[in-house]
């Protein structure tokens, strides 16, 4: 009865456990790891999607299979979780946050495009099409930036999503623009701008400039789309943009200044908050 009542309490424990992080052994095992594994189970789904989370703040390099397992409702971890009817959504959605922490923190290229591919399979799948699973799929992509790939592609190579951080921002953009596949409604989509003003840090100018282009489409005093895509653009361009000459960032600016005319009343709040952010 006391962790019905206290459950909040146990929450913030995960949390502070997890940021506090913990040596691990020379087996690579980790004390706090093993006890947040064990609240996935917990009979308080609060609980058990924070102890998600938490697994990606402590980002343990052994907690990404089975985030990936209960993010794709894997048959192990439906086994380990024992939830009736399949895993929760919102488990499932916090263990796409805890891979985007966990991609966040590892250095290793190997492991952020294992992730990216995961996160991808994620959003391809028509099986998985609840909603709250792929807005934190898309969130957590961009919070896994990968190795900018340095050559130019042969005419016959083909690059996957989560071959090189081109490919990724691309496959973003496309994800973004698709407004005829069913399972990719513009609440989804909204959530793309931010992950790909995240990942434009570090990328090429041809990369930055083209993936500008599609967001400032979305922006100014006439711009089309539903107000959630708009709104979105507004503040992923306050992120990019900056104070300097580059042509780019004169039309970001100016972009944003035309938006004090445009019908929604959101987004003009939002484009002095990005205005703000570029001063």
């Amino acid at each position: 009865v006391e962790a019905d009542r206290f459950w909040p309490i146990y929450r913030e424990f995960e949390l502070e456990m997890a940021k506090i992080g913990d040596a691990t052994s020379e087996e690579g095992e980790s004390k706090f790891e093993e006890l947040i594994r064990a609240r996935l189970n917990d009979p308080v789904q609060e609980i058990r999607e924070t102890a998600a989370v938490a697994l990606g703040i402590l980002s343990n390099p052994a907690s990404i299979t089975l985030l990936e397992r209960i993010l794709t409702e894997h048959p192990d971890a439906l086994s380990l979780l024992q939830e009736a009817g399949g895993i929760n959504y919102r488990t499932r959605a916090f263990a796409a946050y805890g891979l985007g922490l966990v991609g966040y923190r590892t250095e290793d290229p190997k492991t952020r495009r294992g992730i990216v591919e995961t996160l991808v399979g994620v959003l391809e799948s028509p099986r998985m099409a609840t909603r709250d699973v792929k807005v934190a799929s898309l969130i957590a992509m961009g919070l896994v930036p990968l190795d900018v790939r340095e050559t130019a592609l042969e005419e016959d190579q083909v690059e996957n999503p989560w071959d090189s951080r081109q490919a990724q921002v691309a496959y973003l953009v496309e994800f973004f623009e698709d407004d005829k596949s069913k399972d990719r409604g513009y609440l989804v989509r909204a959530h793309a701008p931010r992950s790909i003003a995240m990942l434009l840090e570090g990328a090429s100018p041809e990369v930055r400039d083209a993936a500008v282009e599609t967001l400032l489409k979305y922006v100014g005093k006439t711009a089309p789309g539903e107000v959630e895509l708009r709104q979105s653009c507004t503040l992923a361009l306050g992120i990019v943009g900056d104070l300097d000459a580059d042509k780019v960032d004169a039309k970001i600016r100016k972009h944003l200044i035309e938006a004090k005319g445009n019908a929604d009343q959101q987004t003009k709040y939002f484009r002095l908050i990005a205005l703000a952010q570029i001063g």
